[in-house]
């Protein structure tokens, strides 16, 4: 479950929290993780200020060798297919 937290701020609302982003192009690949970081919202006068996302590379280093090593093994079963 993502980690979620409210600071409230004397101008207004800081909302920072923990994100996956699944990306309909890497769902679809067995064995894919999605992407993580963490999302800042600061809301001032009830409207959104700024949005900001932090992907921590290495859940993108990660998604990469996985995303590698399902291509690979895909070429490697289409090979032997056509033996």
């Amino acid at each position: 479950m993502p980690q979620r937290h409210l600071v409230v701020l004397a101008d207004g609302l800081l909302a920072s929290y923990r994100y996956r982003a699944f990306a309909d192009t890497y769902q679809r690949v067995p064995g894919v993780e999605p992407v993580e970081g963490t999302a800042v919202v600061v809301v001032r006068a009830g409207r959104i200020a700024s949005f900001a996302f932090t992907t921590e590379a290495a859940t993108v280093a990660r998604r990469t060798r996985q995303l590698e090593a399902a291509v690979a093994a895909r070429s490697r079963s289409r090979r032997r297919l056509r033996r």
